[in-house]
């Protein structure tokens, strides 16, 4: 319970609950929190609140029974360890962010969101959290008595591998089933195997933290102060990666171009697309031909009939997509990949510009109006690799790019 959220510790009702619970999920954990706290809450004298105060308290405490009872909270896609959510990939509120939201002020949570998605209450930046708190009859130290953290994708000791043939996994190591002195017990180092042999993986923490694991066999080398050491293998190996490939047709510096486009592996039938960079224009196809293409670069995709895919870059027409990927350069710089999900770029476009953002299946998935010539902006999106355009009438930029928390 204290994982859960470390108020349960240091008052001595609370710990002596938490020693005698016994759940069988994560879900039914969080409901056996939010209800406790929805009690507690419901027993505070509110000797300074006024009458609209209380009334609103009183109302949120109903609609936070009714989400606790519904059973439908955040999803942690990203972390291995339990952390919190403001709102998840599927648009799923934390329970603060819910009263938030049912209030009237979606807004305010779409901004926390954007902004401090990952973090408690108490390591916020958001005066107007306090403030809303005020309105609604509560104290911010309520509401990080109600804030819970969400647990990992995928239990303690656990590989489990993508369904993508080209997606990642999860994999939560339990160092400290070794035999080795835990109090000690130091990671010497991480190995990564695909078939060709164990070689370190310095992306560790990084696997870790954000909990994406790329297919293969993985070992990890631990010793202890006195000199002892063990190596504990996990697996997720996963499906066969997809084989990806194009046969150019035919060359022109004309729109005379054709593609041939095929798969192997993943599910079929198979969808494909490919989207040139000048004008950011999708041409989509079921047998992966595609014919009459102007010179130029492309992004081809394949999809299968589960929704994974795969990418790579393709040029058409020599010299003329050549320079027309040099002078997209020009007009577009960006920072790449985009670290903590946060864009930054600049443009020698001028005036009112839109900002859109889409990702692989073609689906746009944010947008943004500005004036200026550089931007830097929060964007809440999950980590991996979009596409991203800039439209000032009728210029068009357009550049992949990779976001990272």
């Amino acid at each position: 319970m204290v994982k859960l959220n470390k108020y349960w510790k240091g008052v001595p009702e609370n710990e002596k609950i938490a020693s005698s619970i016994t759940v069988a999920d994560d879900k039914s954990l969080i409901q056996f929190h939010l209800n406790f706290v929805i009690d507690s809450l419901s027993r505070v004298e509110l000797k300074d609140y006024n009458d609209n105060q209380i009334k609103n308290r009183q109302k949120l405490l109903k609609v936070l029974k009714t989400y606790s009872n519904d059973g439908v909270f955040p999803k942690n896609t990203y972390h291995s360890k339990r952390t919190p959510y403001f709102i998840d990939d599927f648009g799923t509120a934390c329970a603060v962010g819910y009263l938030i939201i049912h209030s009237g002020h979606s807004g305010l949570a779409k901004r926390i969101s954007q902004e401090s998605n990952y973090d408690y209450l108490e390591d916020m930046n958001f005066p107007e959290i306090e403030l809303w708190a005020k309105d609604y009859g509560f104290t911010l130290n309520e509401l990080m008595w109600i804030q819970p953290g969400y647990g990992p994708p995928c239990a303690k000791d656990t590989a489990i591998a993508s369904n993508c043939p080209n997606g990642v996994g999860c994999l939560n190591p339990d160092f400290y089933k070794s035999s080795l002195d835990s109090a000690s017990l130091i990671l010497e180092v991480m190995e990564r195997n695909i078939g060709n042999g164990w070689f370190p993986d310095t992306n560790f923490f990084w696997y870790y933290y954000q909990g994406f694991w790329p297919y293969g066999y993985y070992r990890f080398c631990l010793v202890d102060s006195l000199n002892n050491r063990d190596t504990l293998y996990y697996d997720i190996m996963g499906p066969t990666p997809f084989v990806f490939e194009d046969s150019i047709i035919q060359t022109s510096n004309n729109c005379l171009n054709s593609i041939q486009l095929s798969g192997q592996n993943g599910q079929p039938p198979y969808l494909f697309r490919l989207l040139r960079h000048s004008n950011a224009q999708w041409y989509i196809s079921t047998t992966g031909f595609f014919d009459s293409l102007c010179p130029g670069m492309y992004d081809a995709l394949l999809i299968d009939s589960n929704y994974c895919s795969v990418s790579m870059q393709v040029s058409l027409g020599g010299v003329s997509s050549i320079s027309e990927e040099i002078e997209s350069r020009k007009m577009l710089l960006i920072k790449n990949p985009a670290v903590n999900n946060y864009i930054e770029l600049s443009t020698i476009l001028s005036g009112h510009k839109y900002l859109k953002i889409f990702n692989l299946s073609g689906q746009l998935v944010f947008t943004h109006e500005f004036s200026q010539e550089t931007l830097s902006i929060p964007v809440a999106l999950k980590n991996g690799v979009y596409l991203l355009k800039i439209t000032n009438g009728k210029d068009v930029l357009s550049k992949k790019i990779i976001l990272q928390n």
